[in-house]
């Protein structure tokens, strides 16, 4: 949302984001267009290089990061959205001095990284934080919000609470998006619209309208009218996204506890019949949890593996026996979006979800 915000401003805007869904080149983006082939060669040359002469051993993401900078510096953008790749402390993106920093939410996840309670990882969330700065943050977890301010009072910045900076009132929603409105102390934005649905996205545009009203702040040109038009224009493949209809198929990555609650809540609020559910999850992953959420929502599950981290068909059949009657085993992602589709009836809706990597290979099924 916030990358279309300043597109839709006129600025030159970097995106950096991760995983990928297709393609390795969408994690580098430079107004919603992905790095070329031959600029991430020639970038990973030269990285490669500087990594040889130091003499050092960086990982996957910290390549992937020194890439990415460069790509923008050369590319003389005006404004990086930086996302980070875990935790935030010891992240490869944490090098960068940013105008405002973001913490969005604080889950149970990578705790052999970043801590097994709330309380740690949002003190490695933290991190990120400089001093003399502006953190944005939607989180409500009380450990995790006390957390943040500590460590925002110990760097001398400001903590902004988006749930109370922006009050948001839905108007209507359905599988295509919602409209709502939202006013702060800075404007009265009126009725607003975005492409996403999902309660939890309209606390994402609270994040983004806060954000931006910071960067105001700072000297940035953010007119009303373009924040309007970024949000209605801003679309992110893979969340809760319909790709078919008759029947409807609809895919959402789903893929830990807090995403696979927030998909559940989408499905109860905007489908009214049981669905048709084909899900893999990886194999780092509390199955059994994720499964109690979305599980007794359907009427039929196809449980699948993705070729990547996937976690045996054979243990997931096993625990959505326990929420569902007719549960059956297609190991190939691709194949069981494909069996879904020629069982279901033109009324039906089909979920697809659990792992980014199922995402991947049922739409590679589809096109």
């Amino acid at each position: 949302m916030l990358n279309q915000i300043l597109i839709d401003s006129g600025y030159k805007v970097g995106l950096y984001t991760s995983p990928h869904l297709f393609r390795f080149n969408e994690r580098i983006r430079i107004n919603n267009r992905l790095i070329p082939d031959s600029d991430l060669r020639q970038l990973y040359s030269k990285a490669m290089g500087a990594v040889r002469k130091a003499g050092l051993q960086p990982g996957f993401f910290d390549v992937t990061t020194a890439i990415a900078l460069c790509y923008y510096a050369e590319k003389n953008v005006d404004i990086v959205v930086l996302e980070v790749g875990l935790g935030g402390r010891l992240d490869a993106t944490n090098i960068v001095n940013a105008d405002v920093s973001v913490i969005t939410n604080v889950t149970l996840e990578h705790t052999d990284k970043l801590g097994n309670t709330i309380a740690k990882i949002a003190r490695e969330k933290a991190g990120i934080v400089k001093p003399d700065t502006v953190l944005v943050t939607s989180v409500m977890k009380p450990d995790a919000i006390t957390e943040i301010r500590k460590q925002v009072r110990k760097v001398k910045a400001v903590c902004i609470d988006s749930n109370k900076a922006v009050r948001i009132k839905r108007i209507s929603q359905n599988l295509t998006g919602q409209a709502f409105t939202a006013k702060s102390r800075e404007a009265d934005y009126g009725r607003l619209r975005i492409r996403l649905a999902g309660e939890h996205q309209l606390r994402n545009a609270g994040v983004a309208i806060t954000v931006a009203e910071q960067l105001r702040k700072k000297g940035w040109k953010i007119s009303r009218t373009s924040l309007r038009k970024g949000l209605a224009n801003a679309r992110w493949p893979g969340r809760f996204e319909v790709v078919r209809k008759n029947p409807a198929i609809i895919v959402d990555s789903g893929h830990n506890e807090d995403g696979m609650r927030a998909v559940s809540k989408t499905v109860e609020a905007l489908i009214p019949e049981k669905i048709v559910l084909v899900i893999g999850i990886s194999d780092t992953k509390d199955h059994d949890k994720m499964l109690s959420l979305i599980a007794p929502l359907a009427k039929k599950i196809i449980v699948t593996q993705a070729k990547y981290r996937g976690t045996d068909t054979g243990i997931l059949a096993s625990l959505a026996g326990k929420y569902c009657r007719d549960v059956k085993q297609v190991k190939d992602a691709g194949r069981a979006v494909n069996y879904a589709r020629k069982n279901a009836g033109r009324k039906d809706v089909i979920l697809v979800s659990g792992s980014i990597f199922v995402i991947d290979e049922a739409l590679r099924a589809l096109v």
